[in-house]
């Protein structure tokens, strides 16, 4: 018996690939009947095939500030940091009484980063776990 040649591999895989086609086009257009059908029921126009996308959370855009923000983190932990040392539970409170607005559901996280960021430039330094004051 002698061994098939690729050129007839190549031809049964591109007989197997159309026959895939056929069979994938078939069921569409028993998906689209269905839609069809559907739309005729609820009453709604029927809708074009679109491919699926990729969709964002509902959550608040990236990169944007909450309303009325007047100034950075930043700015307002220079107003609000003395050489006394403070909790980041303490913090938070006294930056929202300074003006400092945001829209995160935990902002301690939120200020607890800019503070390690402000450790690292040595405009902060960190006495304990969760404390901090100004270097």
């Amino acid at each position: 018996m002698a061994e098939k040649s690729i050129a007839d591999h190549l031809n049964e895989l591109l007989e197997m690939v159309k026959a895939k086609e056929t069979q994938r086009d078939t069921i569409q257009a028993e998906i689209d009947a269905f839609h069809v059908a559907i739309r005729k029921i609820t009453g709604k126009p029927a809708k074009a095939n679109k491919p699926a996308r990729a969709t964002r959370s509902k959550g608040k855009a990236r990169g944007k500030r909450a309303k009325g923000d007047s100034g950075s983190l930043a700015e307002y932990l220079d107003k609000v940091m003395t050489s006394e040392p403070i909790g980041i539970k303490d913090l938070v409170p006294k930056l929202k009484a300074a003006g400092w607005k945001t829209g995160a559901k935990n902002p301690g996280v939120i200020v607890g980063q800019a503070l390690a960021t402000g450790v690292k430039d040595g405009k902060y330094a960190k006495q304990g776990r969760g404390e901090y004051r100004k270097a």
